[in-house]
């Protein structure tokens, strides 16, 4: 148990009397003394907490709430943005599959044409069925 020790009024005495009294509670902590429980008699004297001061702990954790919410939502509209990006290729590629096509099928060209010179593109291609056309056996024969 310490002692009691008079502390002379200099500038350090607060701080060796807060020091005291830790080591005093944490030597009744380790000697499992049973400490008293306080009350208040008089309500009144104990001080409370404004209503404006937790409106202020309100607002705080609202305001760290809706960080959270609109970090999820900056997150959420990055994806959305790759994705339409992704989707704006596709969208190309796919316009330039059909000018590509439009450009095989001009109105000088009939169905017929069209299929001879897409046997023509893949040589030595198996062919299960080949297709006939009126136009081609009218022009070997």
């Amino acid at each position: 148990m310490p002692r009691l020790i008079r502390r002379m009024a200099n500038d350090n005495k607060r701080k060796q009397e807060c020091d005291d009294l830790l080591t005093l509670f944490s030597c009744l902590d380790e000697a499992k003394v049973s400490q008293p429980t306080f009350a208040a008699v008089n309500l009144k004297r104990v001080p409370t907490v404004n209503p404006g001061e937790m409106d202020v702990f309100a607002i705080g954790t609202n305001v760290s709430n809706m960080s959270l919410q609109i970090e999820s939502l900056f997150l959420s509209v990055a994806d959305l943005r790759s994705q339409m990006e992704a989707v704006t290729k596709v969208k190309d590629d796919i316009s330039t599959l059909h000018g590509t096509v439009e450009s095989m099928v001009s109105p000088k060209n009939d169905a017929c044409s069209l299929r001879a010179e897409v046997r023509a593109v893949p040589p030595n291609a198996a062919e299960d069925s080949p297709a006939t056309c009126s136009a081609d056996t009218n022009a070997e024969a």
